[in-house]
């Protein structure tokens, strides 16, 4: 059941959280090369970013190891992934 409200009712979150609507649309990028943008973001045992690269999908997991800086307003994510994840 999807629910939706109006953008002005959603709380402002503390520094280093964000709603899973900020984070789609961003460009993501591995060591300052793009990779592609957040399509979705999947809740379950873990958190992960669907991201559309040129040629395929990847699930990122969001966590510390690989997210390393968030700018929603600039619609930018740095992450730091192992070689070999793509």
């Amino acid at each position: 059941c999807d629910i939706y409200i109006n953008k002005e009712a959603v709380h402002v979150l503390p520094v280093g959280e964000y709603y899973y609507f900020e984070l789609q649309g961003c460009q993501v990028y591995d060591h300052n090369c793009l990779i592609g943008t957040v399509s979705e973001v999947e809740e379950g045992y873990q958190t992960v970013l669907r991201i559309q690269t040129e040629e395929k999908e990847v699930l990122v997991p969001y966590v510390d190891a690989f997210i390393q800086n968030v700018d929603v307003s600039a619609r930018r994510i740095d992450v730091d992934l192992i070689e070999g994840f793509l």
